[in-house]
């Protein structure tokens, strides 16, 4: 069976909205229910920490990848999440975990790549400010 790959949307998805791998197991929990979940039931399919799915689902909920029922018990995918890069991206998340899971490791290294870049230039910038400072 060949690799599953992500394309480009997909992975555009993975380093905007969909950035922790408990948000992937939260929706994965959700889609594969294929019905509304209340907060424990996503506790027991996802095996986090209470505090945990109360944060990715207020995140989730925030992004408008969920949505509350009416009642405001339970949580269901919006309908945004029917995007073709959505579905691309849970189908190979379901597949193969650890093709989206080293992608996410990738993106959070490139994250910290550039802050580690951000701040050296800014520390950069203030000592040679000071230097300016102590000339005049």
């Amino acid at each position: 069976m060949p690799t599953p790959k992500l394309d480009p949307d997909a992975r555009a998805l993975l380093r905007t909205q969909l950035d922790s791998s408990e948000k992937l197991e939260l929706l994965s929990a959700l889609r594969s229910a294929g019905r509304p979940m209340s907060v424990a039931e996503i506790e027991r399919a996802c095996r986090l920490a209470a505090q945990t799915v109360r944060e990715v689902l207020g995140s989730l909920t925030e992004l408008s990848i969920i949505e509350r029922d009416e009642a405001g018990l339970h949580f269901h995918m919006a309908a945004t999440v029917r995007l073709p890069a959505f579905e691309t991206l849970m189908s190979v998340y379901e597949a193969d975990r650890s093709v989206v899971l080293s992608t996410l490791s990738a993106h959070a290294m490139e994250r910290i790549r550039d802050m580690a870049a951000r701040t050296f230039a800014e520390a950069f910038v203030a000592n040679k400010r000071a230097e300016d400072d102590e000339r005049k």
